[in-house]
């Protein structure tokens, strides 16, 4: 293992052991609003089994042992790279988990949204259980690899999922026209160049170009110093309400008529 590698290790067992501890400490509090409850209660820990999850399932089932080789261009850790990968490889090592997939269904189902932003198509897994939670709200998701674009695409027109559309662009290149042409976007998910330069600068620039209600999901938000980095000085910003550190994923809600808290909780 290299030095960089290993430091990167390092950085992630720390940043989970702390995460713990903030999760034990706190999960005795019982200091929380009406809307913070609610959410934690009915939205994050719903056990109800939705019928959309059968098809969710059976589509996972399909990209697990799916063995097409795609022409990759990662701009996921800030440098461009190309390589071949099998979807069913692909699928294993950056798809979102039917845990946290059915999470973005519940929020999506939960939150009178008309429009769904998401940054990082990939196979277009999680663009399908955010469409299939709100079915009548449009969903754009932005993905930069043109391969990676073109499989969702046919994915969701296989799958029947009419109201997603697939934008091959980089994010850098077309967020602002996206969100100045589009929406207004009332749900975001972000999963796409995990750096910090580039997440803070997606960030601000949903914050310049929406309504002070959205719902913000950050995925990956302490996959590296400077993604932790990015979700902890977001989780300052005063027009950020509610906030919510599952560890891989964060939640943000900006909405001004709520008090201010902030969860750690072990999902």
């Amino acid at each position: 293992m290299n030095k960089s590698r290993y430091s990167l290790l390092v950085f992630r067992i720390l940043s989970f052991c702390r995460f713990l501890f903030k999760n034990l400490t706190g999960i005795s509090r019982k200091e929380r609003s009406a809307f913070a409850s609610y959410f934690i209660r009915e939205i994050l820990f719903d056990k109800h089994h939705y019928t959309a999850y059968d098809q969710l399932k059976a589509l996972s089932a399909q990209l697990k042992h799916d063995g097409q080789r795609l022409r990759i261009t990662d701009f996921g850790a800030g440098g461009q790279k190309q390589f071949t990968r099998r979807v069913k490889a692909v699928y294993r090592r950056s798809v979102i988990t039917r845990q946290y997939g059915q999470l973005l269904f519940r929020i999506a189902k939960a939150f009178d949204v008309k429009h769904i932003l998401e940054l990082g198509t990939s196979l277009g897994l999680s663009s399908a259980y955010l469409a299939m939670g709100k079915p009548k709200a449009s969903v754009l998701t932005i993905e930069g690899c043109p391969e990676l674009a073109a499989f969702a695409r046919g994915l969701h027109k296989d799958a029947g999922i009419q109201n997603i559309r697939v934008l091959h662009a980089a994010f850098d290149d077309e967020l602002e026209a996206v969100l100045k042409g589009n929406g207004p976007f009332q749900l975001f998910y972000v999963d796409g160049n995990h750096t910090y330069e580039a997440s803070k600068r997606y960030i601000t620039l949903i914050q310049q170009y929406s309504s002070s209600q959205i719902v913000l999901i950050l995925d990956d938000i302490h996959w590296s110093k400077g993604m932790e980095k990015v979700w902890l000085e977001t989780v300052k910003a005063p027009e950020i309400r509610l906030s919510i550190d599952l560890y891989r994923m964060g939640i943000l809600i900006l909405n001004t008529d709520l008090p201010k808290e902030h969860f750690h909780i072990l999902f």
